[in-house]
């Protein structure tokens, strides 16, 4: 999929080469004016900002999608929200997709990755939820309470860390670091 994206925005980069500036001709009597809408370069740049967001947000989807694809909505925005968290936070990666794949000491941050369940997607509901909230949680649509929430676990496991609990939703218990 990948490889795909990135062969159509060569050819699309090559084409607008080719052609040039894209330009709006409007005739008036008094003057003839050109307005230069975009530049080969300026397409070129939006369309691969377009493909970073496009593989950010499945990056993410995909998170959200393993974590908690049986939690409902409120459980999939809070695994939306602090995989985003981590992000933005001087303790882990930038990019998303690193943050999703991480590995420290030789352990995955999200056990999924781990399972080599990375490419196995068998509710197409879920899935099509997890793009949905992946979308709005980028545009900023997150839960306030998990500001700063850059941890959660499963109900099912009981780490030994030395962090704030915050909430409980679903079956996943949210911490921060102890200040």
């Amino acid at each position: 999929m990948y490889r795909f994206v990135i062969a159509l925005l060569l050819l699309l980069f090559l084409m607008a080469l080719v052609a040039g500036p894209i330009v709006n001709y409007e005739h008036n009597k008094h003057r003839a004016e050109f307005v230069i809408i975009e530049t080969p370069e300026m397409v070129a740049q939006r369309l691969a900002l377009e493909a970073q967001r496009n593989r950010q947000l499945t990056c993410l989807a995909r998170n959200i999608y393993h974590e908690a694809r049986g939690e409902g909505e409120s459980g999939m925005r809070a695994v939306a929200t602090v995989t985003l968290n981590r992000s933005k936070s001087y303790e882990f990666p930038h990019d998303l997709c690193d943050v999703v794949f991480q590995k420290f000491h030789k352990k995955c941050q999200f056990s999924w990755y781990c399972d080599k369940r990375i490419g196995q997607i068998v509710d197409t509901n879920s899935w099509n939820t997890s793009i949905r909230i992946a979308r709005e949680s980028m545009d900023g649509k997150t839960i306030d309470i998990l500001d700063d929430v850059v941890y959660y676990h499963s109900t099912k496991v009981k780490p030994h860390w030395n962090k704030r609990f915050v909430v409980q939703i679903g079956n996943h218990k949210f911490y921060k670091e102890k200040v």
